[in-house]
């Protein structure tokens, strides 16, 4: 999965999409780092058509779906989630 992250942050598209994951991880903290508050910001990065077609165009079928099991905030923000030890 960490090689799919390198592969974003070698594209200026996939820059974007780290920053908007670290914008909405900022969000979630703000709003008191609880899981609802995680949810939320996932559903709000899960929205953006533009990043979404940016992880799937660089990411391997394998990379994206475990991305999305952990979801792609947490993931690509280095937050993690207490209930997931995968």
């Amino acid at each position: 999965m960490y090689s799919g992250i390198a592969n974003l942050a070698s594209k200026r598209s996939g820059r974007y999409a780290i920053e908007k994951a670290i914008q909405e991880a900022t969000k979630a903290v703000n709003a008191g780092a609880s899981q609802s508050a995680i949810e939320a910001a996932e559903r709000r990065f899960v929205k953006n058509k533009a990043v979404m077609r940016v992880l799937r165009d660089t990411l391997s079928r394998e990379e994206f779906q475990q991305m999305a099991r952990l979801g792609f905030v947490a993931t690509m923000s280095g937050m993690t989630k207490s209930n997931n030890n995968e």
